[in-house]
């Protein structure tokens, strides 16, 4: 790449602008358009030899970029790979979460609550009835809280 001119390998570069044709047309400017006939076999050869050295440059950068995107691709799939395991999981423990909450968690829940209303229906007992003394009364509720 160094042995092509700078002016071709400029972002800007256009021919219809008059510096950058004499650049790369030199003998124009210096001997006129007659001397263009003798010297256009030499000139089309050194252009054809910076083209080809581009078109090298272009087949190793892409040949070495390639191998880069292959990289990327694979593990652009591992990664997919394993996020559809990590799904797979998640929903799987999900399920298991919900399966433990409605037998276990809201069946207890359910027994606190019985529990609790029974307290709130037998606190009047305690303290209007004379049975509270004896124990009979705390013995019946004592017997209700162990059946539910």
């Amino acid at each position: 790449m160094s042995v092509i001119p700078q002016t071709f390998l400029q972002p800007t570069f256009n021919l219809s602008q008059p510096d950058t044709f004499h650049k790369v047309f030199p003998f124009i400017k210096e001997s006129g358009l007659s001397h263009v006939l003798g010297t256009g076999k030499t000139l089309q050869e050194k252009l054809s030899y910076y083209l080809d050295l581009i078109e090298m440059q272009i087949a190793h950068q892409i040949s070495h970029k390639s191998d880069d995107f292959f990289q990327a691709v694979a593990s652009h799939d591992a990664v997919r790979e394993e996020l559809g395991k990590a799904l797979t999981a998640v929903k799987a423990l999900r399920l298991k979460v919900n399966h433990v909450d409605a037998t276990h968690v809201q069946g207890s829940l359910k027994g606190v609550f019985n529990i609790i209303n029974l307290i709130i229906e037998f606190i009047p007992f305690f303290f209007n009835s004379s049975q509270y003394y004896n124990g009979k009364l705390l013995d019946r509720i004592m017997q209700l809280f162990i059946a539910n």
